[in-house]
């Protein structure tokens, strides 16, 4: 169920000039999985948490960098289209 709201943060550049762009999206949380958390682990990566959202919202977006939740900013890992849906996987 997504009952979580996480803002999602594009950045984009125009010469000298950083744009900075936060949505608010529904999303539903879910825990990495062991075997995902493991294989991250190898490559230097430290995944926390996977949200999964309607792909609509993601692609109104245009490719998040970061994920605002709880008041904490994640990166973007991995996203992951599953029909009608996104898994982003972040990490702190």
């Amino acid at each position: 169920m997504k009952n979580e709201i996480i803002k999602l943060i594009t950045k984009s550049c125009t010469g000298a000039t950083v744009e900075h762009k936060e949505t608010e999206v529904f999303a539903e949380k879910k825990s990495v999985r062991q075997s995902e958390f493991y294989a991250a682990q190898q490559v230097g990566l430290n995944p926390s948490l996977v949200f999964v959202i309607d792909i609509r919202d993601f692609e109104s977006v245009k490719a998040p960098v970061e994920v605002v939740y709880n008041e904490e900013t994640y990166t973007v890992i991995r996203t992951y289209c599953i029909g009608e849906n996104v898994e982003i996987t972040v990490g702190g």
